[in-house]
């Protein structure tokens, strides 16, 4: 059974030969699983945006990622062992793949990817480094399970969006994330959507709500550019700035926004708008307001942004590649949680 999920089968075919989309590149879908039920609601919600996009110019790619050791293996029960998981979600992506062609001209191609974290490569089992813009080199010690993952991801996957849950098989109370989750969301070189267990996941036939919060920051501007690329017809996109204002500074990151909505014409599907807030004092932190925010507006995914990068960090407690705010919202925000780096990231990462 190891031999059918060779981390270089793509349907049968070598990732590299695959033949390029119409306009010359991919939307490339990753989750990771780990046998709990809220990584199998990551699987669903990138299933849910991968059969949103088809037949809007890019070919989609579906990657499901498992990491497993077999020392660690021999202490779980047979479901959670990585061979059972994997043949799990290869029979969940036939009914996939099958869904998504039947809804549209595009095909999806799809892959399994066992990741071995006892075969990491000497020196880069409890490093995961990354190379940003503005600073020499920012490295963050990982386990091997994280490291692992996140080198495969930049090797073989190349995501543009990352899902997985907000937390693991062994559960967390509401409001705290795994700490799986909590290192992907600062170190994923790519947007994460942070699958809640307690949210349902929105179907095709009903609209969805994306509250995106706005800052004036690249990493937000991109988080709308992003979501109105990927949000369907129907749907509502609600771009909220909090703040003591609104003051001119404000109002021009709204107007800002505005511009780029319409600059977005006929691939803008949902309907959007641009608000603010005020920022009350007495009544919670910014993060705090956000969340309220987003319970009013009954919105289906918070969308944050981070650019926060601290030089020369060593370890996870003072990396901060999220901001106090991003990091308070994608924890206790009700709904799902994108948090969406700022396009240097992606390109440097």
């Amino acid at each position: 059974h190891q031999q059918t999920m060779s981390v270089e089968s793509f349907n049968g075919v070598a990732p590299h030969h695959r033949p390029p989309a119409a306009d010359g590149g991919f939307t490339n879908w990753a989750v990771l699983v780990d046998g709990s039920s809220v990584s199998g609601k990551a699987f669903d919600a990138s299933m849910y945006f991968s059969r949103s996009m088809n037949g809007r110019g890019r070919e989609d790619r579906v990657s499901v990622i498992h990491a497993f050791s077999k020392e660690t293996d021999a202490n779980k029960p047979y479901y959670l062992q990585g061979p059972r998981i994997m043949q799990q979600y290869e029979t969940n992506l036939i009914r996939g793949r099958r869904m998504y062609d039947s809804g549209g001209p595009k095909r999806l191609q799809s892959q399994v990817l066992p990741v071995d974290f006892s075969q990491l490569p000497l020196g880069e089992q409890n490093l995961a480094h990354l190379t940003f813009a503005r600073t020499p080199s920012t490295t963050e010690s990982a386990p091997p399970l994280v490291a692992s993952m996140i080198l495969s991801m930049r090797e073989k996957v190349h995501p543009d969006y990352l899902f997985m849950g907000s937390f693991g098989i062994t559960g967390k109370p509401v409001g705290h994330l795994g700490s799986v989750t909590d290192y992907m969301i600062r170190l994923a070189p790519c947007t994460v959507f942070i699958i809640k267990n307690w949210r349902p996941i929105p179907t095709l036939e009903a609209t969805c709500n994306y509250l995106v919060a706005l800052d004036g920051g690249a990493a937000s501007f991109r988080g709308l550019e992003q979501i109105l690329q990927i949000a369907k017809e129907g749907d509502s996109v609600v771009g909220v700035m909090i703040s003591p204002g609104p003051e001119d500074a404000d109002d021009k990151v709204i107007s800002e926004k505005a511009v780029a909505i319409m600059k977005g014409g006929p691939h803008v599907l949902a309907t959007t708008r641009v608000v603010h807030r005020t920022l009350v004092e007495g009544k919670g932190t910014l993060g705090e307001q956000l969340c309220l925010a987003s319970d009013e507006m009954e919105a289906d995914f918070l969308v944050v942004g981070t650019s926060k990068i601290s030089p020369g960090a060593e370890n996870r407690s003072s990396l901060t590649h999220l901001g106090s705010v991003a990091f308070y919202a994608s924890q206790h925000c009700k709904c799902h949680a994108v948090v969406v780096k700022p396009a240097i990231f992606h390109a440097k990462a």
